[in-house]
């Protein structure tokens, strides 16, 4: 097994510099600047394995679809939909995704979509790193399908960490384990170099629902966020079932949605309590992840 990088990226948010691509060593990641799909050729000893055939064809047919794609199309939408949840999330911290223009973004969708075809690719890491170089945020999207058929959303929209102004200035975009990159390297479209994964995530977790379902299960994604996005708040009204709350912050124009699920540990909302959360930013306001009391 080998971790392999395209590039590393890191920018300065405040110069707004493209920054140097920079190696980063092996593990279970790779980075990566690529681009288009077209007419890639799978090379005749790669073989897609009856695990992703029976997976592609699981999610079909989707409404507005008359027949199933083939598995290049879906694995192609699987990488468009990482790569797009990456760009939001880069975006709403003020940096660029390097792969921004259109040759670029179009060759290494090309060899991601390789790679997932030959079940080579297995997870793709964005870590967003402040000016100390410290981990804040890994966003990891893994590209294997979920059991839970009807997952819910309760977003409706990405799920962005709250994070101090300033606390992001960089970021690194990582991909693997790879096991056969040597089978198929001639058929990569961008230089790809070894990389090293952090050695530790932050300490707070969380699932991406929204790209769970939007991507129609054959995605899971995780949120590692640091005790950075982590607020106070008192509960001001619960539920009848008490399955939710809303919870008010000082210094936010808006109560803070609440529910259950997202609790480290069981306990019961309480009007009054004093509580801890990941705060998130949603299409539907403020909610809150890794909920503590006290």
């Amino acid at each position: 097994m080998s971790l392999l990088s395209l590039f590393a990226f890191r920018r300065s948010a405040a110069q707004g510099d493209r920054g140097s691509s920079d190696c980063l060593p092996a593990a279970s990641a790779w980075e990566g600047a690529m681009s288009a799909l077209s007419d890639a050729a799978i090379d005749p000893a790669g073989e897609v394995s009856s695990a992703w055939a029976v997976g592609a064809a699981s999610a079909w047919p989707l409404p507005g679809f008359s027949e199933e794609p083939a598995p290049y199309d879906l694995f192609r939408l699987d990488v468009e939909n990482a790569l797009g949840a990456f760009e939001v999330f880069l975006k709403s911290f003020g940096l660029s995704p390097r792969w921004a223009s259109a040759n670029q973004r179009k060759d290494l969708v090309h060899d991601l979509t390789l790679m997932l075809q030959l079940a080579d690719l297995h997870a793709l890491c964005l870590e967003l790193r402040n000016p100390c170089n410290h981990l804040v945020l890994l966003f990891r999207i893994e590209f294997r399908s979920t059991d839970d058929l009807s997952p819910v959303d309760p977003a409706r929209g990405f799920e962005l960490p709250w994070l101090p102004p300033n606390s992001v200035s960089s970021y690194r975009l990582l991909m693997g384990p790879v096991y056969r990159f040597y089978d198929y390297a001639h058929r990569l479209r961008s230089r790809w170099r070894s990389a090293q994964p952090a050695a530790h995530y932050p300490p707070n977790c969380f699932l991406s629902k929204h790209l769970q379902a939007v991507s129609f299960q054959r995605l899971s994604a995780f949120i590692f966020v640091s005790e950075l996005a982590r607020r106070s708040g008192t509960i001001l009204t619960v539920s009848p079932a008490a399955d939710f709350a809303l919870a008010r912050c000082v210094d936010l124009p808006s109560p803070v949605f609440l529910h259950r699920s997202e609790c480290d540990q069981p306990f019961l909302f309480r009007p009054g309590q004093k509580v801890s959360f990941v705060l998130i930013r949603t299409p539907r306001g403020y909610q809150g992840r890794n909920i503590r009391p006290g």
